[in-house]
């Protein structure tokens, strides 16, 4: 969260190299190479994880954000369906495919998606507001993040790092809530 990625990676690749079977130490690599705007280096490392298990579902999550932000959006919205089978379509994985979806130009799956998310037990507002920002509904987008605010959602704590938000920074609405959550 403070953005000192490059000590972030040197500690998880030693987490890594104590428990090299344990999925979360490779996958969390790709999160941080993602959130470091260094997306080749992030689907580096998803190549390297998918090898120790094929299972885990952050490890396709996470990659597909990754292959997203470099251009591969099929490639990303193929490891996001995978990531929803393997949580068994859980709801912040689900959110996050209707955000590729969105950002595939596919708005009305998109949308479904988002239907989906909407009726869950648990609406993840922090994810909604991504899907809102990828359909290009800035207004609604910033509503979402609010409302994850008031719901002291633990997602917040990401606001400032979070590549996925990257459109909305130095809009002043936004920097107003960054403010809010003191970041």
């Amino acid at each position: 969260m403070q953005r000192r990625f490059a000590d972030a990676e040197r500690e998880f690749e030693r987490a890594r190299e104590i428990e090299p079977i344990v999925p979360i130490r490779s996958a969390t690599i790709i999160w941080v190479r993602f959130q470091a705007r260094d997306f080749r280096g992030a689907v580096e490392a998803f190549d390297r994880a998918i090898v120790l298990d094929t299972t885990y579902a952050l490890t396709y999550l996470w990659a597909s954000w990754a292959l997203e932000a470099s251009g591969r959006v099929d490639e990303a919205v193929t490891a996001s369906e995978q990531a929803v089978r393997l949580s068994d379509r859980g709801t912040g994985f689900v959110a996050s495919l209707a955000r590729t979806k969105a950002v595939q130009g596919d708005g009305a799956d998109a949308r479904r998606l988002l239907a989906e998310v909407l009726r869950g037990r648990v609406v993840p507002a922090y994810e909604v507001a991504k899907i809102y920002l990828a359909l290009g509904e800035k207004a609604e987008a910033l509503r979402w993040l609010e409302r994850a605010y008031e719901m002291r959602s633990p997602s917040m704590m990401f606001l400032r790092i979070d590549a996925q938000l990257d459109p909305l920074r130095g809009d002043p609405a936004f920097e107003a809530l960054l403010r809010k959550v003191g970041i």
